[in-house]
């Protein structure tokens, strides 16, 4: 039996299309569980800052962000090591920089900027995670647009609507709701 260039151009374009949806479902399958980890962490720094001082929140955030950040390396380097690649060098390097990156970020953003109001120090990390969800949605993974943008629609909302609760609104709302979007995503 012969084929057509045609047929075998269409079957090679379905290849292809199962191809990116299988490896779009495999990211969905690693980044929800990280998007849930960060959920609860979320919870606890933004949940701790309402019980805690302005000036020692660095305090509060410094163990959950170490924490995190290692445990979301471990959830990379399981994820590859179950897809058979024995090397996760390149996700960790990869992860390492953006995180000294967005860390300089705000650190620049702070100091340049001064004293600011403390709504204001909760909600540009939050914004700049609503962020990086968006740029990573546009990469391949789409459900991570709609998780940025009410990352960023509650950080907004909940800024102007309670500023006097704003930390627990945060705690709740954010890192809810970006457990549930972990949660939606991993269930891709």
């Amino acid at each position: 039996m012969v084929i057509s260039r045609e047929e075998a151009s269409a079957a090679l374009s379905a290849i292809d299309q199962t191809t990116g949806r299988s490896q779009t479902l495999r990211a969905y399958g690693a980044a929800g569980p990280i998007a849930m980890l960060w959920g609860v962490i979320w919870v606890l720094g933004y949940g701790a800052m309402a019980l805690t001082p302005d000036h020692r929140w660095a305090w509060v955030w410094l163990p959950l962000d170490l924490a995190g950040f290692a445990i979301t390396m471990w959830l990379v380097q399981r994820g590859r090591s179950a897809a058979g690649r024995s090397s996760c060098a390149a996700p960790l390097w990869k992860g390492i920089v953006a995180a000294i990156a967005i860390t300089a970020v705000i650190t620049a953003i702070y100091a340049m900027a001064g004293p600011l109001p403390a709504g204001l120090y909760m909600a540009l990390p939050a914004l700049l995670a609503g962020l990086a969800y968006i740029v990573m949605g546009l990469m391949r993974m789409t459900r991570f647009i709609w998780v940025g943008a009410t990352i960023i629609a509650a950080t907004v909302a909940g800024f102007f609507l309670f500023p006097s609760s704003y930390a627990l609104w945060m705690a709740a709302v954010g890192g809810i709701g970006l457990g549930l979007g972990g949660f939606w995503i991993w269930r891709a």
